[in-house]
């Protein structure tokens, strides 16, 4: 496996893979976005390890997105671990099989709010015919 960021050493990156991933533990800044972790989380279970992910930094803003993908993963079968708390800082995925089945996969509309607001407050103001 080789990771691509342009020398960065930050997002965006790219990751090329052959084979399996061996998958272990890991220490990220979640601060700016739970994308990251959930996608790690996600993955996890086809790592020959599983994954242990770690969160340094300021609080995760989006803390009910990653409960999110631990409820899935467990109702798939995935054996995960939070850590202890009101704010979890780390996550551990045990590898093993999923039973996918069928489910909802919740609409992510955190970022839609301001665009029927914006109309409304248009509507408000009289411009709007």
């Amino acid at each position: 496996m080789s990771i691509d960021d342009g020398g960065r050493g930050a997002l965006p990156f790219t990751v090329h893979g052959t084979g399996s991933v061996p998958g272990g533990p890991v220490t990220l800044d979640a601060s700016g976005s739970s994308q990251l972790v959930s996608g790690l989380l996600l993955a996890a279970p086809r790592f020959t390890d599983g994954v242990e992910v770690r969160h340094s930094g300021p609080p995760v803003p989006s803390l009910p997105h990653i409960e999110m993908t631990v409820r899935m993963l467990r109702d798939a079968g995935a054996a995960v671990e939070v850590g202890a708390g009101a704010r979890p800082d780390h996550w551990v995925v045990r590898p093993g099989r999923l039973n996918l089945g069928d489910f909802t996969v919740e609409p992510d509309l955190s970022n839609a709010g301001p665009f029927p607001r914006g109309r409304a407050c248009h509507r408000r103001l009289g411009d709007d015919p």
